[in-house]
């Protein structure tokens, strides 16, 4: 077979893609309108690019009900309120894939570890100390230096309250398993410390090369069996060993193998692997491919190390008859017997039709012990029916030698399916399974999260309750519902049981999104929020305290009466504030609430004391009063217009009477004083006349001397004329 090279991409894409195995792949249409690659390998990769990446609104089919609101199935349920635990923090808003682990040394410390898909290394974790009420991100563990992304993360916990992440830190080529340890409660983490190596390997000799990818770790802590004081820390994986021939570039054949390391000293080194089953070959197109995968390891009070797994059998994977194994070692992980099978299953399909997302990996047994030693397991299988899959149980009470046939642990009476099952037994002796249910829709597209206990070592389990409030669509999570994780996981303490799951309710067709989402047993207190003020007027501002919401910049819708009149968007604690302004209402109390993306519900009372009826009221009596004073105001001017009319009449009259005489006497004083102005006037005048007279004297004499001076003068000029010529007439005649 010809090898079809890797795209090397950025770290970031990178981180929302999921493995694509060529040599293994299938293609297969896992809808009518959507065909991608299936592969046995689990982790994430880079296959379905186009898919994952892709936010458009073409995601899957349309259902009868809205996303996010609680089916009409949904019976009554001993578990508390669900608490959103994951947040928002890059551009693609997919969290998935949880494992949830509880600090031995204090129930109230809980981490959940998960896939981040908007972020480059895609490894998360978040921790608790309150029981899973309120949840903190905590620092992101690290890919080694050359690799490019995280993936399958896993934790748990050591009798001293120390936290270890195991996940695969997946390069261009093959993939290593690394952990990183915790030692305040998963607040912060290691650096990884590698405990087994992956990548390329190349054999010189024989013109070869190897692709080692060691997938689908899963991680464990327990007592060492002989220092049963000391933890012991151990890793299941898969390794899967390409061969090439690199000259021609043709995969030659592949081998996969169940592995486990172990450290003795809290995770800071790990010895060599130890093999747990066969390495089973696969060759060839011409044969059905034959792997093992899906390990689950698991310590019981003794030391005792099991780990179990899935076996294709050599009719091939997915292909009729799959065996779930497991394997015992009694020396701490050095060497393990001959596997036992658990049970032989029919396999169903890759994905669960009508949904795409991949279900196959809920062939995989998940295995738990309890106080008294006995090994207890779960998983999927096809049943004889309608059901593409339901959720069975096995034990063993030999060690894991010998198994129960196994029974049916979903009750439901629909053809309906279940899925991702986990398993945990308490210190009591408690078996808690949990699984994702599609009962409650009628078209077998959205999941529950279902819960059945029992108190008597799987004997019988009790009647089924739910555990997610709401239901959840995978066309909603990621685009075309491609990916959900791989398994739903549950674990217990002496007061409590705690569930981690893919939820995918705040998802819409045009906007899809992933959360991971958390509940208990013990009630959570609820939501809540305190008014600024617990009474006023309509029009008055109003400030709006929340906590204990959807956290991490969750929008919050604040209602008047069931009205929206205002958003706060939460802080990482589940708290907002807000203002508002009352709306114009009726006085009384009114409800202000609050509503969260999961559907969380506070409310108060507001009391209006002045509100609609006391305007109308006021504006009544404003009419009237204005009314009444008209009337009195008109009478008032009309009487008082008639009396000033009287008196200015007489007023009038006798300013009149006084500017007659006024004007009479006036005549008269004007007269005599104009007699007296005449008489003066005509003096004065006869005394011009006789300054006239003498002027014209005056000007006839100066007229008389002014004639007598020009003869003069005219006679002189004569004289001096007539001398002038003589004297020129002599100088001619000498």
């Amino acid at each position: 077979m010809k090898r079809i090279s890797y795209m090397v991409v950025s770290a970031f894409v990178l981180s929302v893609l999921f493995l694509s195995i060529p040599s293994l792949a299938l293609e297969a249409s896992a809808a009518p309108s959507t065909v991608w690659r299936q592969n046995p390998r689990v982790s994430l990769s880079r296959s379905l690019l186009g898919v994952v990446c892709s936010r458009g609104d073409q995601v899957g089919p349309r259902v009868a009900a809205d996303v996010g609101q609680p089916s009409a199935l949904h019976e009554a349920t001993l578990f508390s309120r669900n608490i959103l635990v994951s947040a928002d923090v890059g551009y693609y808003p997919y969290q998935n894939g949880p494992v949830i682990a509880v600090n031995p040394t204090d129930s109230n410390n809980i981490v959940v570890v998960c896939h981040d898909l908007g972020i480059s290394s895609t490894m998360v974790a978040y921790a608790s100390f309150d029981g899973g009420l309120t949840w903190r991100s905590s620092s992101v563990p690290r890919i080694l230096s050359d690799d490019e992304f995280g993936s399958d993360p896993a934790v748990a916990f050591d009798r001293r309250g120390n936290a270890y992440y195991s996940y695969m830190s997946v390069g261009v080529y093959g993939a290593s398993v690394v952990v990183s340890r915790s030692s305040d409660g998963g607040l912060t983490w290691s650096e990884p410390t590698v405990a087994v190596h992956g990548g390329l390997e190349v054999d010189v000799e024989h013109q070869l090369y190897m692709e080692v990818l060691n997938d689908k770790p899963m991680i464990t802590v327990g007592p060492d069996p002989v220092n049963p004081r000391r933890d012991n820390i151990y890793v299941s994986y898969t390794e899967f060993v390409s061969v090439f021939d690199y000259m021609q570039d043709i995969l030659l054949y592949e081998n996969s193998t169940i592995k486990c390391v172990r450290s003795t000293d809290g995770g800071r080194s790990f010895e060599s692997p130890v093999p747990v089953s066969g390495t089973i070959t696969y060759s060839g197109e011409d044969e059905p491919i034959r792997i093992v995968q899906g390990s689950m390891p698991a310590v019981g009070p003794d030391g005792a190390l099991y780990v179990s797994y899935y076996y294709s059998g050599e009719d091939g994977w997915l292909n009729g008859t799959g065996h779930l194994m497991v394997a015992k070692s009694v020396d701490g992980g050095q060497r393990f017997g001959e596997p036992a099978q658990i049970a032989a299953v029919k396999e169903f399909v890759y994905s669960l039709p009508p949904t795409n997302f991949r279900a196959w990996s809920s062939l995989f047994p998940i295995i738990s012990v309890g106080p008294e030693g006995n090994v207890y397991a779960v998983f999927s299988s096809k049943v004889d029916g309608l059901d593409n899959s339901d959720v069975l149980f096995s034990r063993s009470r030999d060690g894991g030698s010998t198994w129960s046939i196994p029974k049916r642990v979903n009750d439901d009476d629909t053809a309906n399916d279940q899925f991702f099952p986990w398993i945990n037994v308490g210190n009591n002796g408690t078996i808690h399974v949990i699984f994702g249910d599609r009962r409650d829709d009628v078209n077998n597209i959205r999941y529950n999260i279902y819960y059945a206990r029992s108190t008597d070592g799987g004997s019988t389990f009790t009647p089924n309750v739910r555990v997610s409030e709401s239901s959840s669509n995978p066309f909603y999570g990621i685009p075309e519902g491609a990916y959900i994780g791989d398994y739903f996981t549950v674990a217990s303490s002496s007061e409590d049981v705690y569930v981690a799951w893919t939820d995918c309710r705040t998802g819409q067709r045009s906007s899809p999104n992933q959360d991971i989402m958390f509940a208990r047993i013990r009630p959570l207190p609820p939501p809540e929020i305190v008014l600024s003020s617990a009474s006023g007027s309509s029009g008055s501002p109003v400030e709006v305290n929340g906590r204990r919401f959807a956290a991490y910049d969750r929008r919050v819708s604040i209602r008047f009466d069931g009205v929206e009149v205002g958003a706060a968007y939460t802080d990482p604690e589940g708290g907002f504030k807000s203002e508002i302004s009352v709306p114009f209402s009726a006085s009384g109390g009114h409800e202000i609430s609050a509503v969260d993306v999961l559907g969380n519900v506070a409310a108060a009372t507001f009391e209006v004391n002045y509100g609609l009826e006391d305007v109308g009221r006021d504006v009544q009596k404003a009419r009237e009063d204005i009314v009444d004073a008209i009337d009195v105001g008109q009478a008032k001017i009309a009487a008082d217009i008639s009396k000033n009319i009287s008196g200015f009449k007489m007023e009038v009259s006798n300013s009149i009477t006084g500017v007659k005489e006024n004007i009479s006497k006036s005549m008269m004083d004007s007269e005599g004083r104009i007699r007296g102005d005449l008489s003066g006037l005509l003096e004065d005048i006869g005394r011009v006349q006789v300054k006239a007279q003498q002027m014209e004297s005056d000007i006839t004499f100066l007229l008389y001397i002014s004639i007598a001076l020009n003869a003069a003068a005219f006679s002189i000029l004569v004289a001096a004329a007539a001398c002038a010529l003589k004297g020129k007439a002599g100088q001619r005649h000498p």
